[in-house]
């Protein structure tokens, strides 16, 4: 590197040698005495060892530069491969600390899994309680509502007792609700545990016919962890192809699923939507009723048609708080042990692997259950 003195001082903007050291400029033995002493002035002179020093030191540190060794192509490449090797170290720590973190989240995945296991159990039990705690409070109400003009000891007319229809619009409606909550109870109950042991979530995608293919499925089985949320979005896989490939199936079992065990599954769950559509339509039926009840009963007493007396001495009569079992005195119904047949060597999903896999004595099957069925004599 070449220090220029020169330039360096015209830089700074100040050369106070310029017009000494220059003899070009004709002009220079013209100048008077004094400009020639303010140039060799004592503080120039001092500026110019400075700027002796300074360049001295510039030249000595390039002639060190230019003596120290370049490295080699071996050296370079030997130190970016030791780069190269700390980067993929720290790569491979991160990666494991990730691998941990997933398998500490798969595990309280696992426990939260069956914790809600543990929890739909007591939710049933919840359900049970739930109804008969409805069902109590329900009675309670009722009986709260009658105790005002039936001495409930007894079952005497009160003395003076009138039932005027602000009170009966004060307490149907109470009745009326905690009597649908109780049958939003018992109904949810029954959807919620409509299929033995638990419903499965692949129920929801679970179609008539399953139209992926065995190749996308097993790509899904191969997919490294980095890669399954992607494939999963691209090819826009559900819980029921999640199913199947937790099975881990070869081109042969992945066909039985398909053609056999899902078709049989999608067979179930329409049986099943169907019941629960029957139970929608009858708890719209129920409740409809029962509204339709309440607001009959409440133009009866504005109508004042019936006197007060006579509706209280009906219900005396009647005894709205005996225990008789409803469902046999009033809905004339009875409960019968019933077995059905189920011949499964001539089914058109599953007989043909029946006949493969059993002896002709258990080609037919028993099951039994409860039938609830109306008593002989029924005219309905």
């Amino acid at each position: 590197m070449f220090f220029n003195r020169e330039s360096f001082v015209e830089e700074l903007d100040y050369n106070p040698f310029k017009e000494i050291y220059d003899a070009t400029n004709p002009e220079i033995f013209t100048k008077d005495k004094s400009s020639l002493l303010a140039a060799a002035s004592p503080l120039n002179l001092e500026h110019k060892d400075f700027m002796t020093s300074f360049a001295e030191k510039e030249e000595s540190k390039d002639s060190h530069d230019s003596s120290k060794p370049s490295l080699s192509l071996k050296e370079k490449r030997l130190k970016a491969r030791i780069r190269s090797k700390e980067t993929r170290e720290r790569k491979k720590g991160y990666i494991k600390e990730l691998e941990k973190r997933i398998r500490e989240l798969e595990r309280e995945n696992l426990r939260l899994q069956n914790l809600m296991s543990q929890t739909s159990d007591e939710s049933c039990r919840k359900y049970s309680m739930d109804s008969k705690i409805f069902l109590s409070d329900f009675h309670e109400e009722v009986r709260g509502y009658w105790s005002k003009y039936i001495d409930l000891k007894t079952f005497d007319k009160k003395e003076n007792a009138s039932l005027m229809c602000e009170n009966y619009q004060k307490y149907a409606p109470v009745i009326l609700k905690k009597q649908q909550i109780f049958f939003d109870t018992v109904f949810k109950m029954l959807i919620n545990n409509i299929i033995g042991y638990y419903t499965p979530a692949y129920y929801g995608d679970l179609t008539e016919e399953y139209d992926r293919e065995y190749d996308v499925i097993k790509r899904l089985n191969h997919c490294t962890k980095y890669q399954l949320s992607e494939f999963k979005e691209t090819n826009k896989i559900n819980k029921l192809d999640t199913f199947v490939a937790s099975l881990n199936p070869n081109k042969k079992q992945f066909n039985f699923c398909k053609n056999v065990y899902l078709k049989k599954e999608f067979h179930i769950k329409k049986k099943c939507q169907e019941a629960i559509d029957n139970l929608l339509k009858a708890k719209s039926i129920i409740e409809e009723a029962n509204g339709e009840l309440y607001l009959m009963k409440e133009v009866v007493l504005k109508s004042k048609i019936l006197t007060d007396e006579q509706i209280i001495n009906s219900n005396i009569k009647e005894n709205v708080f005996r225990n008789d079992n409803s469902f046999e005195n009033v809905w004339n119904l009875k409960i019968i042990p019933q077995k059905v047949k189920f011949k499964l060597s001539r089914d058109d999903i599953i007989g043909k692997l029946v006949k493969q896999c059993s002896n002709k004595e258990e080609y037919n099957k028993f099951i039994e259950f409860n039938k609830f069925v109306a008593k002989s004599g029924d005219t309905r």
